[in-house]
């Protein structure tokens, strides 16, 4: 997450003690981690929790201001997508889905759930996802064509 940098706002979010976060406040998070614990303890208090998320985080920052490659190729690759691309991403891939009824009975909610964990955990940069929306934009040309004839 350090890689965000300090231009972009972030929001910490922990769940309850007994029962961490519901599966609908989960997916209102662009990113989640989890941390693991033992059968003898196998929750965290808040602080705790707090405390393990910044050390963490501190530790990665400390590590990547620590001979960073600042070239401007590496910038332009490390560029974080904004929450809107992110989504704007998602709706593309909602779209294509749909429209090649990759979904079942038309539904794709359960589809762009792990599909929006897997490219949660990809962390796509602005590049990478450009050539996303790239293809599938390529994918809905051809469809459409397709379907003219």
């Amino acid at each position: 997450m350090t890689a965000q940098g300090p231009r972009h706002r972030t929001a910490w979010v922990f769940g309850r003690e007994d029962n961490c976060l519901t599966s609908d406040e989960v997916a209102l998070c662009s990113h989640f981690c989890a941390i693991p614990t033992s059968t003898v303890m196998p929750t965290l208090n808040l602080s705790h929790a707090v405390a393990v998320v910044l050390s963490r985080l501190y530790c990665d920052g400390v590590s990547e201001t620590s001979g960073a490659d600042d070239s401007v190729e590496t910038k332009i690759n490390k560029t974080p997508l904004t929450l809107g691309e992110f989504e704007a991403l998602m709706k593309h891939w909602e779209e294509v889905a749909v429209a090649l009824d990759l979904t079942r009975g038309g539904d794709p909610e359960k589809m762009m759930i792990r599909l929006r964990r897997l490219l949660q955990r990809a962390r796509p940069n602005v590049q990478e996802a450009a050539n996303l929306r790239r293809f599938l934009s390529k994918v809905q040309l051809k469809t459409k064509k397709g379907d003219d004839r």
